[in-house]
C-alpha cells in the first residue's frame, strides 16, 4: 500500500509472505521508483499485518491512500 501524508512523502506498507527478502523489498522501492522519478519522493517502507492497511468504509483495500491535507 503507497501511503502520501505529505507532499514529496511516500511510505510503502508492505504485508510481506513468508518469503520476502530484502531483494524483494529493494524491487518494490525501485519500481515505485519508475513510477514516481528520482529526486522528488522521500520513500520509507514498513512491513505490516493485513489489519494495519488502510481500508474504504465499505471494508475495501485501498492501494493508493493520499492523506494530503
Amino acid at each position: 500500500q503507497w501511503i502520501q501524508r505529505k507532499i514529496g512523502e511516500l511510505e510503502i506498507l508492505i504485508v510481506p509472505d513468508s518469503g520476502f527478502t530484502d531483494k524483494d523489498l529493494n524491487y518494490v522501492i525501485q519500481e515505485t521508483i519508475k513510477k514516481v522519478g528520482t529526486d522528488n519522493m522521500d520513500i520509507t517502507t514498513k512491513t505490516v499485518e493485513y489489519k494495519d492497511l488502510i481500508y474504504t468504509s465499505r471494508g475495501k483495500f485501498k492501494l493508493i491512500v493520499n492523506l494530503n491535507k
